[in-house]
């Protein structure tokens, strides 16, 4: 391997280690918009926000088939009936919300990480197909990861465009490892509840998304403050 150098050597070499402690020193660099702090907690958020979708598709189509005896044509007609929900939530949040009204990025994560917990509840006790439905209509604010946008943006905006490169690959890291921390879970919550709420996975992803809320109020809270300094003589 690698010339006979060895394994630690193709290691050294594949992962780079240079690279990472760069990630961390832009992470950990201290500037006078907060910006350590800020990107802290959206490293921390991530993976709140992104699990419970993660979670909830890889036990949807066991679900609604368990719950609502679905055939796949009828749950590929949800899957595209959401997927047009998504969509739409998507234009309004960032044409309306973010273009046009000019609305903070953490208030659209605020707004999608609500949408998603009140969906929960909707999705959790949906005695029927038609409610289950409106489950999507009630997440529409959450769109297509809409909270994940939301942090991406956040930080691509205190960051230089050297930094955003490296930076992102330590975001997109982090969600290519939350499916291997959410999928056993969510499995493992489904098939203990089947029998008694089969809906208890939406429950537990609203749990878990509320963290995320707290975080986006929290960047809220910080943005007007800075607002507020901005506009003293």
């Amino acid at each position: 391997m690698h010339d006979g150098k060895g394994v630690f050597y193709f290691l050294r070499t594949f992962f780079n280690f240079g690279t990472v402690k760069e990630i961390f020193a832009i992470v950990w660099k201290k500037t006078e918009n907060n910006r350590r702090k800020t990107l802290l907690i959206l490293i921390g958020t991530i993976t709140f926000v992104y699990g419970p979708f993660i979670g909830e598709m890889t036990t949807l189509y066991m679900a609604t088939r368990y719950r609502f005896n679905w055939d796949e044509v009828q749950f590929s007609l949800f899957q595209t009936y959401n997927f047009l929900i998504s969509v739409t939530g998507t234009l309004i949040s960032l044409l309306l919300f973010s273009k046009y009204l000019k609305w903070d990025d953490s208030v659209l994560g605020i707004t999608a990480t609500t949408s998603k917990i009140l969906a929960a509840f909707v999705f959790c006790f949906a005695p029927n197909t038609g409610i289950f439905y409106l489950g999507s209509l009630v997440d529409i604010l959450s769109g297509a990861l809409l909270p994940v946008l939301a942090i991406r943006t956040i930080y691509t905006k205190l960051l230089t465009p050297d930094e955003i490169g490296k930076t992102t690959s330590l975001f997109v890291l982090l969600e290519n490892l939350t499916p291997v921390m959410y999928v056993p879970i969510y499995i493992k919550i489904y098939t203990s509840t089947m029998d008694t709420l089969p809906g208890a996975v939406y429950l537990f992803g609203a749990a878990v998304t509320v963290p995320g809320l707290l975080a986006f109020l929290y960047l809220f809270a910080m943005h007007r403050i800075s607002l507020k300094k901005k506009a003293m003589p």
